[in-house]
């Protein structure tokens, strides 16, 4: 009845469970993601996704309100989010360092919860990091989604795609079809010492030095190729806060 039997008109996006309805019921204002095989993910998605939103509440994960199974018709309730996910503002104007910063840290808290503070016998491994799955609420906090790939405190293959907020891009969008904007990039720039050639000019005017050095330095180390070369989470979040501090001397 919320989504009037799932109409066209309430579809707000698509992604490889489904469609998601917005709609609203005694819950308040929901976000209804029916599952079909044929995007992709199944019955194996769609029961991890509610153990892992049963089990672990944390704020910087989205909030499961219910879920129905059953027959064909396999379905997870969230609360909706007002911002919708992150890679629909990452090349916004108006979306100012300071409140990436914020974002980065929110979604790097929730890493920490589910990697760290829950303890090494029930660590989860999400998997599926990547801006899609990052929601941000009406006062731009972010969520983490999307926990169907998610794995229990094992070895495994991780999928998702490099998040590139630092430089207001989205992997492989260009606006010049021979100047392809790859995850290599800042890389290759950050120890050439030429960051500023792919940040933003209007970001890069908003930041502090202190705030970018401080960012990039660990950004760099969360993209080493090899798991014992990157930081701990609980290293990640340290840093993300003391660039937020250095960022706030000037943008308070």
């Amino acid at each position: 009845m919320a989504t009037n039997n799932f109409s066209k008109e309430y579809v707000i996006a698509k992604g490889g469970f489904g469609l998601v309805y917005k709609a609203q019921n005694e819950h308040g204002i929901i976000a209804v993601k029916k599952l079909d095989p044929r995007f992709g993910q199944g019955e194996r998605e769609f029961m991890m996704g509610i153990a892992m939103l049963s089990a672990y509440t944390h704020k910087n994960l989205v909030s499961l309100v219910g879920f129905c199974d059953e027959g064909d018709e396999k379905i997870l309730v969230y609360k909706y989010e007002s911002n919708g996910s992150l890679d629909q503002h990452l090349c916004r104007k108006d979306l100012a360092w300071i409140q990436r910063l914020r974002i980065c840290l929110d979604v790097a808290q929730g890493l920490k919860y589910l990697y760290n503070d829950i303890g090494a016998q029930y660590r989860i491994l999400h998997r599926d990091m990547k801006s899609s799955n990052i929601l941000l609420d009406e006062n731009f906090r972010a969520k983490i989604s999307d926990f169907g790939l998610s794995k229990v405190a094992c070895k495994c293959v991780v999928y998702g795609s490099y998040l590139q907020i630092l430089c207001g891009k989205l992997v492989g969008v260009s606006k010049h079809l021979d100047e392809p904007f790859s995850a290599e990039l800042p890389q290759i720039c950050y120890k050439e010492g030429t960051l500023d050639v792919i940040i933003d000019c209007d970001l890069r005017n908003q930041m502090n030095s202190a705030s970018l050095c401080t960012f990039s330095a660990i950004a760099h180390q969360c993209l080493k190729c090899r798991g014992r070369d990157r930081p701990t989470m609980t290293l990640v979040v340290e840093e993300l806060k003391k660039a937020l501090v250095y960022q706030q001397v000037v943008s308070p």
